[in-house]
């Protein structure tokens, strides 16, 4: 079944309701509220990441003023599926979703796996996307480019963990830990999954595979 949006859309993350496409046989979770705008910004998120791992302060900041659009990709979190092995397979999902919602242009904000996400898109469909923020991502692999950290990798690769999360995302100092400790203590609050131990996730060797090898 499908579920179409309404006109009425909640001002919170916290209170928006989770909302179902159907495009074949991927059923997308997502949430849209905010301020009704004529382009939406739709949010990439990291890899293991789902909705519930986006900050209510950042997405609510931005709600103030237009529609936010939040979802879990193919095979993530909520959402139905086979999570793909490539990056362009996951723009290729992301895209379908757009085009589920009859969505003729967006503004993206793409973080860390999320940025190569959207780069594809925007290089696939340079009319849909309006505006593109990347955010803590790179530009893939390819001549000139930066390998990435084998630190950050081997935390990638490891089974979830709240201190996985904290190490990936957040600085080795006493005021950044304790930034991270409050963070998955408000996205527990939140929400009715633990964003900091219930992470969907890809096999260690794909996922390693997988990003160390994208070229948008």
């Amino acid at each position: 079944m499908t579920n179409q949006d309404d006109m009425k859309q909640p001002e919170s993350s916290e209170t928006t309701p989770t909302r179902f496409v159907t495009v074949g046989d991927v059923r997308f979770a997502y949430r849209r509220f905010g301020k009704p705008s004529g382009t939406p910004l739709v949010f990439l998120q990291h890899f293991r990441g789902s909705m519930d791992n986006w900050d209510p302060a950042l997405l609510n900041g931005f709600a103030k003023d237009r529609t936010v659009i939040t979802v879990d990709n193919a095979g993530v979190g909520l959402s139905t599926g086979e999570v793909p092995d490539t990056v362009a397979d996951m723009a290729h999902y992301a895209m379908v979703f757009i085009d589920e919602l009859n969505l003729t242009q967006v503004d993206l904000l793409g973080f860390s796996l999320g940025g190569y996400i959207a780069q594809h898109i925007t290089l696939s469909r340079p009319n849909l996307v309006r505006r593109l923020i990347l955010a803590g991502t790179g530009p893939g692999k390819g001549e000139g480019t930066q390998d990435l950290n084998q630190d950050i990798l081997a935390v990638a690769s490891s089974p979830p963990s709240k201190d996985g999360m904290i190490a990936l995302f957040f600085e080795q100092t006493e005021t950044s830990q304790a930034a991270g400790a409050a963070y998955c203590g408000i996205a527990t609050r939140t929400r009715h999954t633990l964003i900091c131990e219930k992470l969907r996730n890809l096999s260690s060797s794909r996922a390693v595979a997988m990003t160390s090898s994208y070229r948008p």
